[in-house]
């Protein structure tokens, strides 16, 4: 009978599945003790859950049976009371007379009875009888579902796609389903004539029969292991086992166990495996390749970089030694260059030196046609190759070119010695990637090599055409000072009007030919990078006053005034370059000066905006003048330009103020704009931004010193001077002062005259023959240990020039040509810096 079990069909199925013959055997011996005592005509039982009976069979009371069925509900309900009923639906000659008694296993025990026999019955026997039968029923029960669900398990088993099994407590296999038997070729007499769970056990699982036992009953449920089976035929399975432990009572039986093939499983994770490894690998080598392309971002550690990169390659792919060999200039031979040897490897380098391809021709065809050189067996390389291979122990070898700009200039090579290893794709593409990387490299190298090698000419062309403006600087400021310095001296000469209008002129021409040679020498500092910006104090209405007086002459043959004005608002000292701001304004106003022959010339400077440490100052310089063309405005900035050729020849100059004045408003973090109209005049401006000083106190900035004849009269000052023109001027100039002056030609005769006679200073030009300023300076303070002051004279307006005066150990320098108010205040100064 093939049902659903559940617990209210339970003991109504046990009962249909009961073979009558047994039950009738224990029930009858059951009876007849009974009869002894109480003489009934039938004897039920019924489940107090489902209120349906069972072994109502068994006397042949069929249709007693169905009755009570249907009574069932009520008998039980008033089986405590033990009273005896009656069921009107019976005949009176059938047992239609009843007593019923609750038994302690949940069931109701009912007994029939005859009505002529129903008085005799006594209470107590009863309950005797009752607790009997209550231990029959039980263990009846109990026997016939476990019957009953091992025939249900059998059938289960027999058609579930798995495998089932059972064992006794000793691990022999009492049961196993068609499943189990066809995987593992067993066959039913094998089962019968006794196999052991253990004995399908694999070698390697450790998992004994006695540790199944005692894992299955700790998880007090069922147990999850992975082992692995063996067949008849030896082959190994994988298996997902469940196991439960069978208990009958409370006694241990055995085992029960459900498996699981899970070969397709375990393929799947052993490729995911694999997948994963490869994935690993991967990203090891993408994480290689990425930390190398960045650390050889770092050429100024070249080798040390290649070396570590050498070991990282190395240690990553476990290879014997990993090496780089560079061609010389011709490719004619090649030699290894760097090499990193894994542990145990004898490193080769010095013996692999100046290899001649000649003598390998094979290694150079095989590079240049195959790409590559690759053997696992190097007997099976070219003779040539072998013959070199060979006394390095080498096995097998992976070798890439390395290029610059296409041509080879070298390889990498990777070898393993200890044994004939088969690379990888993988590991092939690897090295090839790295080859890649330390062709960039080294093409980098290479670039930077040719740049730093460009940039050494580049600097010795600057040195040389900086050594040719100091040169020229010299022997054209030199002579130009004699000319201006004599124009002063005339000054102070009574001058017929003849002579008072030629000394005009030679003194605009020299300061002409002096704003040239200034201009050129700071257009080619600027081109060199060699301006740099020095920061003061400074009084803008200062600036703008000195700057009006200088302009003023200049347009004495013209109709037209400079004026110039300070924003009221900006109330306080700025701090700046006030030198390189009165450079561009003079520049624009000589521009101005130059352009206009009547009307005013115009500088200004308004406060554009005024934050907590600085002002936007907008400087302007406007004019009445010609006017510049529109289509020339974008051009007009550019070096020796002017509007057109005609320009050059009625008014002169250079075209380059224009130019340095926007460099140098550039390098103040301003930018110079002009606005123009042909016919009408042009305004100049530029706007920057200068911190201003609150505490300034300008008197305690001036020169302490007595600025006058007084304090110069009688000191001795030697002029070193190879010009005689200089020494000349120089001479009366110190002379009209009070001061004594001596004259020397060379450094080699001022050293010889300190040696004769002290002196309050030297007046020292830098070059000269036989010994010039800078190495009579620094004899002077190594061998005679003086602290003389000396001034450079020099007509080196170049900062290196000036720099270098002053390494040499002078105390201060003033340019040729220079103002005599300036000599003399460099000479007070530095006098009374040793006073």
């Amino acid at each position: 009978m093939k049902q659903v079990l559940s617990t209210q069909n339970y003991f109504e199925l046990a009962a249909s599945m009961i073979p009558k013959k047994d039950v009738r055997e224990t029930l009858t011996h059951a009876i007849e003790n009974i009869q002894q005592y109480i003489p009934c005509c039938g004897i039920w039982a019924l489940c107090c859950t489902c209120s349906k009976g069972i072994f109502s069979e068994l006397l042949g009371h069929e249709d007693v049976s169905e009755t009570l069925k249907r009574q069932s509900k009520n008998i039980i309900q008033n089986s405590d009371s033990c009273k005896p009923f009656t069921l009107d639906e019976l005949p009176d000659d059938k047992c239609n007379h009843f007593l019923s008694y609750k038994l302690s296993n949940g069931w109701v025990l009912l007994l029939g009875f005859s009505p002529s026999r129903i008085e005799s019955v006594n209470a107590n026997a009863l309950k005797q009888i009752a607790g009997q039968l209550s231990g029959i029923i039980k263990q009846i029960i109990q026997n016939e579902r476990y019957i009953w669900l091992k025939e249900i398990n059998k059938d289960i088993s027999d058609h579930i796609p798995k495998m089932v099994w059972e064992t006794d407590k000793n691990g022999k296999i009492t049961f196993a389903n068609p499943l189990l038997i066809q995987t593992l070729n067993l066959t039913e007499s094998q089962i019968e004539a006794g196999i052991y769970i253990q004995d399908l056990f694999s070698e390697k699982t450790q998992t004994t029969f006695n540790q199944l036992i005692h894992e299955t009953s700790c998880s007090q449920g069922a147990s999850q292991f992975e082992l692995n089976i063996t067949s008849n035929a030896g082959n190994s399975l994988p298996v997902l086992a469940y196991t439960f432990t069978i208990y009958y009572g409370k006694n241990l039986t055995g085992l029960r166990g459900i498996m699981f093939d899970i070969t397709e499983r375990k393929q799947k994770e052993l490729k995911l495996k694999k997948q994963q490894k490869i994935y690993q690998q991967a990203l090891a080598q993408q994480s290689l390749i990425s930390e190398l392309a960045l650390t050889f971002n770092n050429l100024d550690r070249f080798e040390t970089v290649v070396k570590n990169a050498l070991k990282a390659i190395g240690e990553h792919t476990d290879v014997s030694r990993v090496y780089i060999f560079e061609d010389d200039e011709k490719a004619a031979c090649t030699s290894n260059t760097y090499e990193w040897c894994n542990d145990g490897i004898e490193p080769q380098i010095d013996n692999l030196q100046k290899i001649p391809y000649k003598e390998v021709p094979s290694l150079k065809q095989l590079l240049d046609n195959d790409g590559m050189i690759y053997s696992e067996n190097i007997h099976d390389l070219p003779d040539d190759i072998y013959q070199i291979l060979e006394p390095q122990k080498i096995q097998s070898i992976v070798v890439y070119p390395v290029f610059y700009r296409k041509k080879r200039m070298g390889f990498i090579g990777f070898d393993e010695c200890n044994e004939n290893k088969k690379w990888s794709f993988s590991e092939l593409e690897l090295l090839r990637s790295l080859s890649g990387i330390f062709s960039t490299a080294f093409s980098n190298k290479k670039v930077m090599e040719h740049l730093e090698q460009a940039k050494n000419e580049a600097e010795k062309a600057n040195e040389e055409k900086a050594r040719f403006l100091s040169t020229m600087s010299h022997e054209i400021r030199t002579p130009l000072s004699a000319v201006i310095n004599l124009s002063k001296l005339i000054d102070e000469e009574n001058l017929t009007e003849e002579q008072i209008d030629y000394h005009k002129k030679i003194k605009v021409s020299a300061d002409n030919l002096l704003n040239i040679i200034n201009d050129v020498l700071d257009f080619s500092k600027i081109e060199a990078g060699k301006i740099e910006l020095e920061r003061t104090t400074f009084d803008l209405n200062e600036v703008f006053n000195e700057i009006t007086q200088t302009m003023i002459p200049k347009t004495a043959d013209k109709a037209v005034e400079i004026k110039h004005h300070v924003d009221e608002k900006i109330e306080h000292y700025l701090y700046g370059d006030q030198v390189r701001i009165k450079q561009v304004i003079i520049n624009l106003v000589n521009n101005a000066i130059k352009f206009t022959e009547k009307g005013y010339i115009s500088i200004t400077a308004d406060l554009v905006k005024e934050r907590k440490d600085y002002y936007a100052i907008r400087f302007k310089v406007e004019d009445t003048g010609i006017g510049i063309s529109k289509d020339y405005l974008d051009s007009l900035f550019e070096s020796f330009t002017q509007e057109d050729n005609s320009t050059t020849r009625m008014y002169g100059g250079t075209g380059l103020g224009l130019t340095i004045s926007k460099e140098l408003v550039h390098l103040m973090d301003g930018q110079l704009f002009v606005d123009s109209t042909k016919g009408k005049g042009s305004t100049f401006s530029f706007e920057l931004e200068l911190e201003y000083v609150t505490d300034y106190n300008a008197e305690s900035e001036s020169n302490n010193a007595q600025d006058n004849d007084d304090f110069l009269k009688d000191k001795h000052i030697m002029v070193v001077e190879d010009n005689l023109l200089i020494q000349q001027t120089t001479k009366a100039f110190l002379q009209k002062w009070g001061i004594n002056v001596s004259i020397a030609n060379n450094g080699l005769e001022c050293m010889s005259k300190l040696n004769d006679q002290d002196y309050d200073m030297l007046l020292m030009d830098n070059q000269m023959p036989v010994m010039n300023g800078i190495e009579a300076t620094q004899k002077i303070r190594q061998e005679n240990k003086s602290d003389i002051p000396i001034i450079a004279m020099t007509a080196d307006a170049v900062k290196e020039i000036i720099q270098e005066c002053m390494d040499a150990g002078m105390n201060g320098y003033i340019t040729k040509p220079y103002e005599p108010k300036n000599l003399k205040s460099v000479l007070i100064n530095n006098m009374d810096s040793v006073a």
